[in-house]
């Protein structure tokens, strides 16, 4: 695959810049280290300045250095995430696929509390396609969960599911299911502050 200049990839290389260095710390003997760079790949992220014939020159992300790496060398393409909503079909599979799960595991929501394009982060260029990721997430219990449905024709709700034979002629429901996290512990993530 040929990548383009612009492209933000992820990229393993021989060639390592100048000024890196690199330490290996000793996990059996504490406060031993070992200088280890230049041994293996340098592998960083970065984005497409130059396309040569013999391959790519990269800015790195962060040092704002720049890498050569050459077109026999690993480079894959840095994509957006890509979500999709769950479903309650995806709740009963991962319930099934954890059966012997004890009963009092904790459901916590994740919730995103600061994003790469925050003022106060380092500066995502807007064509990174990071920018808008989370980039620190604060866990906060869930504490209620319930299948709720809207008719789309009247103003009439349910808590539960309604099967179509038990629905009123010209009725057209939609049903979803919702997680509510603890609020206090959520106003203290979003907000960076204590509850009262």
């Amino acid at each position: 695959m040929r990548f383009n200049r612009g492209d933000w990839v992820h990229f393993s290389t021989k060639n390592w810049p100048p000024g890196v260095r690199v330490t290996r710390f000793s996990v059996d003997q504490p406060g031993q280290a070992e200088d280890v760079t230049g041994e293996g790949l340098y592998q960083g992220r970065g984005k497409i300045v130059r396309v040569t014939e013999d391959g790519y020159l990269i800015r790195e992300e962060r040092r704002n250095e720049l890498v050569q790496v050459g077109n026999d060398e690993e480079i894959r393409l840095l994509e957006k995430a890509q979500y999709h909503a769950l479903t309650l079909g995806d709740l009963r599979k991962f319930l099934s696929e954890h059966a012997d799960a004890p009963d009092d595991v904790p459901v916590v929501v994740s919730l995103p509390v600061r994003f790469n394009c925050d003022e106060d982060e380092e500066e995502t260029p807007p064509d990174h396609p990071e920018r808008h990721d989370a980039n620190e997430m604060y866990d906060v219990p869930a504490c209620y969960i319930g299948l709720h449905g809207t008719d789309h024709n009247s103003s009439t709700s349910a808590e539960g599911y309604i099967p179509p034979e038990d629905r009123g002629e010209g009725e057209e429901w939609d049903f979803w299911v919702e997680i509510v996290p603890n609020h206090a512990e959520a106003h203290d993530a979003l907000r960076g502050t204590d509850h009262d």
